[in-house]
């Protein structure tokens, strides 16, 4: 089992939250951006409770591979 995002796209008004629906995204599928710069977005879709379709997002998701703590002076 790969390791996963999920987002939760919730409206709260008041003491009442309301789920609008989940998204899960595998972060197999995820580009590692390692040059600076957008990626390109994707749109994901929204499932609701009832496990039928409720929306899209449309998402810029990337895991950033260019930082490297080792870069960086010890005293930063």
């Amino acid at each position: 089992m790969s390791p996963s995002l999920i987002l939760s796209l919730e409206d709260k008004l008041g003491q009442k939250e309301e789920c609008l629906g989940k998204c899960e995204i595998k972060l197999s599928r995820v580009e590692t951006r390692v040059l600076p710069g957008p990626v390109l977005p994707i749109w994901y879709n929204l499932v609701g409770d009832s496990r039928k379709f409720a929306g899209r997002l449309h998402l810029r998701v990337s895991l950033d591979g260019g930082y490297h703590v080792l870069d960086e002076s010890t005293q930063v």
